[in-house]
């Protein structure tokens, strides 16, 4: 269903405050690495394409300023309610803001401390959505997976077949044995199409509900 190429080199970059928050000892380029395969380790390439029938992802660049940017805008409301990122996007978010934010989101990828994705549609002229791949500060073989779509997508359900394409891709693709989902309380709609996925509920709050999925043995 999907087709896949793997990057051929990952550029070595200096490592600059991008954000991501993760203990002392947690996973990233610059901590000593376990035997173990993980997604923050150099001897893991992470896919630059997936590509559905609905959708071409593709790692979130500076090149993808102005379709971001106008997908953002096009949805302020319904993501500031649904992310509950501290009031993100601000109401006068500007082009070169939203630049900025692109960029660290690229060195983050190239220096294998988070994975961002654009979502594009399969003609690739116009974004909608991104997917947040971030690391577990107790776990490099953990996952946390946070999701956006455009406002006017949700009527196609695209938030539902692009939690189930990133889920499969990292399932059978990455090395982890957990991927997290965590939904704020807020976001009823995200609540209702996990609750109706093959997830446990890993962890509850008046906050929000993280959903996941587990490796055993038997998948």
């Amino acid at each position: 269903m999907f087709r896949f190429r793997k990057h051929l080199t990952i550029l070595a970059i200096v490592a600059v405050g991008l954000g991501v928050v993760r203990a002392d000892n947690g996973p990233g380029p610059n901590n000593a690495e376990s035997s173990a395969p993980h997604p923050w380790s150099s001897a893991f390439s992470a896919p630059t394409e997936i590509v559905t029938p609905r959708v071409y992802l593709e790692p979130l660049t500076p090149d993808h300023t102005a379709m971001d940017f106008a997908a953002v805008k096009s949805s302020n409301d319904h993501l500031r309610k649904t992310l509950q990122w501290g009031g993100w996007p601000p109401a006068d978010m500007t082009l070169d803001d939203n630049r900025f934010a692109l960029e660290r989101h690229w060195a983050e990828f190239e220096n294998q401390e988070a994975y961002a994705y654009t979502v594009l549609s399969p003609d690739k002229e116009s974004c909608l959505g991104c997917i947040y791949l971030n690391p577990f500060s107790q776990s490099k073989t953990r996952l946390s997976v946070i999701f956006w779509v455009r406002a006017d997508q949700l009527t196609t359900d695209l938030d539902i077949h692009l939690v189930e394409t990133i889920i499969s891709e990292v399932k059978d693709s990455w090395p982890v044995d957990v991927i997290e989902l965590p939904i704020p309380g807020q976001n009823q709609r995200g609540q209702e199409i996990l609750t109706q996925m093959p997830l446990q509920v890993l962890e509850t709050s008046e906050r929000q509900t993280v959903f996941g999925w587990q490796r055993t043995s038997a998948n």
